[in-house]
């Protein structure tokens, strides 16, 4: 019996617990949309202007999920995905990389480097929110024992 209860207990806790998004971009606009929207679904925001500044924000923050732009200079999102997955401390966040660029090549080495998702611009808020929840959600599933 006691299981059970701990079982629904965690499983309430991550649901209600508020959830941290890490968002990566170069482009303010994106950036202050994005986490305009996401705030408003009752994220957590915490942005990054490019690639090497969300691994920084990442350790500091240990975000449940990073959204990171691809293209974007100092240090591109698949550089900055690779050191992610690399990483001890860091491996475990999911990402996904969103981006103009739509090449069956560019989203097949997208997931070789760990991204769980890859979404083309132009997108809207909602899509991306759809995959933001379906990914916490997986990932959340896979936790919780049964």
């Amino acid at each position: 019996m006691t299981g059970k209860r701990d079982t629904a207990r965690a499983e309430r806790t991550e649901k209600t617990r508020q959830r941290t998004l890490l968002i990566v971009d170069d482009d303010s606009d994106i950036l202050e949309l994005l986490r305009g929207f996401f705030e408003r679904e009752e994220f957590r925001v915490v942005t990054a202007e490019n690639g090497l500044e969300g691994i920084e924000r990442a350790r500091e923050i240990m975000p449940d999920l990073i959204l990171l732009n691809y293209l974007m200079p100092v240090m591109d999102g698949f550089r900055a995905c690779r050191v992610l997955k690399k990483t001890p401390y860091t491996r475990h966040i999911p990402v996904i990389i969103f981006s103009a660029c739509a090449g069956e090549e560019t989203i097949a080495e997208a997931f070789r480097l760990g991204a769980e998702e890859y979404i083309t611009s132009p997108f809207s808020a909602r899509e991306m929110l759809a995959q933001v929840n379906s990914v916490l959600e997986r990932r959340a599933a896979a936790r919780v024992p049964r």
